[in-house]
């Protein structure tokens, strides 16, 4: 049996799952349907293999109410792997705030064999701003500029130089004698 978490609401309801690796052993998969406003009072769904559960409603005191069924399913090949799933057709939201949320696909899979693949690390933090070494110039005419840019610009600096001015006089079609070709 693995645990596996799945929230909606950005973490206002909370699906706590146990994941039986095995359906044919024929010990159910559960689900934990809590709010977060209202920690203390869990519903416990039962989640039998190949079968949708019987369709569920939940309505808890901080308004927060959850309806549908969950499904589980094996094998579900993901990414190659043959994995155990459970499946959600649900409709969530928050009473008095007309925001009817629907969720039908994948809450949450394991792999059927091996070992549980570990959740990624969190977010790594950001590097800290480079420094700016000053340059002293190459030629006193054209001083060479400093580059400072933020360090997660896609093109950090560009450094254009201007082509030679070209006088009104020179761009005029020249005047000369065309050849004439002897036969």
């Amino acid at each position: 049996m693995v645990k596996k978490t799945w929230t909606a609401m950005e973490g206002g309801l909370v699906f706590d799952i146990t994941l039986n690796r095995e359906p044919g052993d024929n010990m159910p998969s559960s689900a934990s349907v809590r709010c977060q406003c209202d920690a203390s009072a869990s519903q416990l769904i039962t989640v039998t293999a190949q079968r949708p559960s019987q369709a569920f409603e939940f309505k808890f005191r901080s308004g927060c109410y959850v309806s549908g069924y969950l499904q589980q399913k094996t094998p579900v090949h993901i990414d190659g792997i043959t994995q155990t799933a459970i499946f959600a057709d649900i409709h969530y939201g928050m009473k008095g705030q007309g925001d009817d949320h629907h969720f039908e696909g994948l809450m949450v899979a394991i792999p059927m064999r091996g070992p549980i693949p570990v959740p990624p690390p969190g977010p790594v933090p950001p590097p800290t701003p480079i420094k700016p070494i000053p340059v002293e110039p190459i030629n006193p005419v054209e001083p060479i500029p400093i580059i400072s840019s933020h360090p997660e610009e896609l093109f950090p600096y560009v450094y254009v130089r201007r082509w030679p001015k070209i006088s009104a006089i020179e761009l005029l079609p020249a005047r000369r004698p065309v050849p004439f070709l002897k036969l």
